[in-house]
């Protein structure tokens, strides 16, 4: 008895799966898809989990922090972060007035010279002889 290879199987199960209806080649299809999505997946997760640091281990809260001084701390920062911002506005915008009103006031000289040369004359054209046609 001759025993079959796996590439041989491989082969007659490709031809028969190419020679069935369209329905078992969807399903076919579908699977194959789903299983490889899955085996993806699973591979990512794992990648995932491995490389990230838990949230928990880089979480260094103190609980002793009231809401009020939280509210607090919040307040001050938002309003240093609003103040910076208004000196930077107003320095800009003092800068781009000042710009403007130099665009305004600024006058423009357009100044005609008259030339020393003659205006451009033609030099006389020599004479060609006419060659008459046969």
């Amino acid at each position: 008895m001759k025993e079959h290879s796996s590439p041989g199987r491989i082969r007659r199960f490709v031809r028969a799966l190419q020679r069935a209806d369209t329905s078992v080649k969807q399903r076919w299809f579908f699977g194959s898809a789903a299983i490889s999505f899955i085996v993806v997946f699973t591979i990512w997760v794992i990648y995932v989990s491995t490389t990230i640091v838990p949230l928990s281990e880089n979480i260094t809260s103190e609980k002793s922090d009231s809401f009020g001084s939280t509210f607090k701390a919040g307040i001050e920062n938002l309003t240093r972060d609003l103040g910076e911002k208004y000196d930077t506005f107003k320095k800009n915008l003092d800068k781009n007035i000042k710009t403007i009103e130099e665009k305004i006031t600024e006058t423009n000289t357009i100044t005609i010279e008259g030339t020393d040369t003659q205006p451009f004359v033609p030099a006389p054209l020599e004479n060609v002889p006419t060659t008459p046609l046969p």
